[in-house]
């Protein structure tokens, strides 16, 4: 039997009391990066750009009380929000990737809408929230210019803020 050491014990208890704190910092740190917390742009009129870690925003589609789908009522669910700048730049057929939450609406079927002239048309893909509320979704456009895009869950009447997408050749 080998002799016990009387200091070794207490190091070993301070060795697994730093592991535990630094994983505990590290599990914080990995959660505040992928569900940051997004800040309302200001319209000033300015033609300045969002910063990438800022939110394009919400809005209603017909009524400020939105009637969600996903069995929650009003209260629960939060708005639509695009993170990213309100400008994105892209070349034709470049698949573009829309980040976003809808908090309260877990599982949630989304449609993207692309503007064109005064109506706005369902793009063919239809992103779904994950369990927190969380979305990716993909466009890819061919024709060149600018293009206004929005998230929309049709059930509850709610869309984010439209954000543009720019193909330039």
């Amino acid at each position: 039997m080998a002799p016990v050491q009387p200091g070794l014990t207490p190091l070993r208890r301070g060795v697994v009391a730093a592991l535990v704190v630094v994983l505990l910092l590290v599990a914080v740190l990995y959660y505040r990066a992928s569900t940051s917390t997004p800040v309302s742009a200001s319209s000033s009129g300015t033609g300045s750009s969002i910063g990438p870690s800022e939110v394009v925003g919400t809005g209603p589609l017909a009524s400020p009380t939105p009637t969600p789908t996903s069995g929650t009522t009003p209260a629960e669910v939060g708005p639509i929000k695009v993170y990213g700048n309100r400008v994105r730049l892209a070349e034709p057929s470049e698949t573009v990737q829309v980040r976003g939450t809808y908090h309260g609406a877990p599982e949630a079927f989304l449609q993207l809408q692309i503007r064109a002239g005064t109506k706005w048309n369902v793009y063919p893909y239809s992103p779904k929230t994950d369990w927190m509320g969380r979305f990716i979704a993909h466009v890819e456009i061919a024709e060149s210019g600018p293009h206004w895009v929005r998230v929309v869950d049709p059930g509850a009447d709610l869309a984010s803020e439209p954000f543009v997408v720019m193909i330039e050749d």
